[in-house]
């Protein structure tokens, strides 16, 4: 599980690394955690669109189901609600999945989170 403390700047996330790195202005970096006035918000840092939203409950997704919903359904940013589900393409090309635990308004935003590795 990862635990995102973010100020008024937001955080950055790298899913590649091994665990996935949490700081502000990561190098390398693919997606940010930030906060607006009504709720903590994640986008990707360069607006391209690698991230997909998924329904609200269901089972987890498998690795390939993810890169479908990510290519039919792409955005670059969504509001975070506890128990919401995404899929993300890092830039390394490797698949996220992550089920947000708790997002608060203030406080840590908590994800649960599965990285697949690269395909070879």
């Amino acid at each position: 599980m990862i635990r995102i403390t973010f100020g008024s700047g937001g955080e950055d996330v790298d899913l590649d690394s091994k665990p996935p790195l949490v700081g502000p202005e990561n190098e390398g970096s693919d997606i940010f955690i930030g906060s607006n006035t009504d709720a903590p918000n994640i986008g990707t840092n360069d607006s391209s669109l690698t991230m997909a939203l998924l329904p609200g409950s269901g089972p987890a997704p498998s690795e390939r189901e993810c890169s479908e919903k990510i290519e039919k359904n792409g955005i670059y940013n969504t509001p975070l609600t506890r128990g919401s589900r995404l899929c993300i393409q890092s830039k390394d090309g490797r698949t996220a999945y992550l089920r947000t635990v708790a997002a608060p308004t203030a406080g840590p935003v908590q994800f649960a989170v599965t990285v697949w590795e690269q395909p070879r």
